[in-house]
């Protein structure tokens, strides 16, 4: 099967123009095609997986989210089909269980890379293209200066854009106002928008961040007439927040506060381990976390441990839970 990653555009520590982001993006919007047709027209033999079509047969390579998206709507049990089966029992199983599903009518998201159609959705007719490419328009329609792009992880199913004002002096330890904005192209998540703070993190030289959400998501399915939300008052709030991150160096946080956070991450969704690699930062570069903000900075830069595209939705997990101590200070 196929990876359903994109190469992260962008390094964690430097600030990168609008326009050479829109340059990629727009590029990769050009690759893209969305065929109409049903699981049913699907086939699957020893070259790969073919939809028919009204101009004939089109030769896809899903990825694993499209793998899954197909596999749920044939009704056969994913690590049972991947991990069970043969080749030849996959081709016989997948065709046989496709074949009554005719009506079953789907938007295949498609994206030509190297020559290969690749397969990354099998998602509802209903479903509304709101495409990375369109977080610009919600930026450039905006009020605010100076504007720059950091740290963006850009993939089909979780993608996420940074922006802080491009000519902000960026010195070790300084907070600064961020706007965050996550996006799914394959229908693993709604478009959303946070406010948050971006930090320099004096050890290592990373950008991290801490993010919350605000009241601005939009999902996919059938939201064509409603509008993507402002980054004005994201923008606003952002800056809120920075100043609210430099009075927590200010609050002192002692061991039983240290524990309760702890247990409460873990029933956030963080595992063990990631709530011991928070420890571990706090205890190496912030001090044992004497203070809030510098808990807030531990969950953060132990988040950078994340740096795949594929783990992205894992590293904003931590990065929501540590906004969410800054959002109660």
């Amino acid at each position: 099967m196929a990876n359903n990653t994109r190469k992260i555009a962008g390094g964690m520590h430097k600030t990168y123009s609008l326009d050479s982001i829109k340059s990629f993006l727009t590029d990769r919007q050009t690759r893209k095609t969305d065929i109409a047709g049903n699981i049913g027209l699907t086939r699957l033999d020893r070259e790969g997986l073919k939809l028919s079509t009204d101009n004939g047969v089109v030769n896809l390579k899903p990825t694993v989210t499209a793998w899954k998206q197909l596999l749920e709507l044939a009704s056969i049990p994913t690590e049972f089909f991947i991990d069970r089966l043969s080749v030849e029992e996959r081709i016989s199983v997948y065709n046989r269980e496709v074949a009554g599903k005719v009506n079953l009518d789907r938007k295949f998201r498609t994206s030509l890379n190297e020559g290969i159609n690749l397969l990354y959705a099998a998602v509802s007719p209903k479903y509304r293209e709101l495409d990375n490419d369109k977080v610009f328009d919600i930026v450039d329609k905006s009020e605010v200066p100076l504007v720059g792009v950091v740290g963006s992880g850009i993939n089909f199913d979780h993608s996420k854009f940074r922006f802080v004002e491009r000519d902000a002096t960026i010195a070790s330890g300084q907070f600064l106002p961020m706007v965050e904005i996550i996006n799914s192209e394959s229908g693993q998540g709604a478009f959303t928008m946070f406010a948050g703070v971006y930090r320099i993190a004096c050890t290592n030289g990373l950008m991290v961040s801490v993010s919350d959400e605000l009241k601005s998501r939009l999902i996919h399915l059938g939201n064509s007439g409603k509008s993507v939300g402002d980054f004005a008052p994201l923008w606003n709030l952002a800056r809120h927040y920075a100043d609210k991150h430099n009075r927590a160096q200010n609050i002192i946080v002692g061991t039983d506060e240290k524990i309760r956070i702890a247990n409460k991450a873990k029933d956030a969704g963080l595992s063990l381990a990631e709530v011991e690699s928070v420890i571990d930062t706090a205890n190496e570069y912030y001090n044992g976390g004497n203070n809030l903000s510098n808990i807030i900075s531990s969950f953060t830069q132990a988040a950078q441990q994340y740096t795949k595209a594929t783990n992205l939705e894992k590293r904003t997990r931590m990065e929501t839970f540590a906004g969410s101590l800054l959002k109660a200070a």
